[in-house]
């Protein structure tokens, strides 16, 4: 019998250290912890807390006036004086829907959930310098709903001891108008 409860005890705590390592895991993150429109972020959820790192996160790469249907390469650079550094970020327009055509490069991943997409990391970087970036791209909609889009994004700021504590999060956004479409054409003709 106690040979029974021993063998128990075992199997569970084996159970339970798989699945704690299994919920660690910091490649692609869980989708909607962008801190857009109801969503939260993994600072605000619970995941990730206990930290005090400054920095900031910001996006270059789009314009503050963008073109219906262009395509714009987006760096995400997330600069603190944390250790590891991960990402999510989504685009929406004034309906607070998915805006636009997010297309990963190289250590990112996407997502879809809720009717919006995501793009994140596919695995944390370890800051050098103080910083560090991913590449995307983003195309903007042939015809968008509205004058007006949003990207929300969140880069977690991590001690990198691969724990839940520690860890904050760092959060902005950036608005972007669409450029107004100009009519082309030929003038009318005079009648003679």
């Amino acid at each position: 019998m106690k040979r029974n409860t021993i063998y128990t005890l075992l199997l569970l705590l084996t159970a339970w250290q798989i699945l704690s390592s299994s919920m660690r895991d910091p490649n692609n993150p869980p989708t909607g912890r962008t801190g857009a429109p109801g969503e939260t972020t993994c600072g605000a959820s619970g995941c990730h807390t206990g930290g005090n790192y400054s920095g900031e996160v910001t996006i270059s790469g789009v314009p503050d006036t963008i073109v219906a249907g262009q395509t714009y390469t987006i760096t995400l650079t997330h600069a603190s004086n944390a250790v590891r550094a991960g990402f999510e970020l989504t685009c929406l327009d004034a309906s607070n829907a998915k805006c636009g055509t997010l297309t990963n490069i190289s250590g990112t991943s996407l997502a879809t959930a809720g009717g919006r997409q995501y793009i994140r990391q596919s695995s944390p970087k370890n800051l050098s310098n103080g910083s560090t970036s991913w590449d995307f791209t983003w195309q903007a909609p042939a015809s968008p709903n509205g004058s007006n889009a949003t990207f929300y994004f969140a880069s977690l700021a991590a001690n990198g001891n691969g724990q839940r504590t520690g860890d904050n999060v760092l959060t902005n956004t950036k608005g972007v108008v669409f450029q107004a479409v100009v009519a082309t054409g030929t003038p009318a003709e005079k009648a003679p």
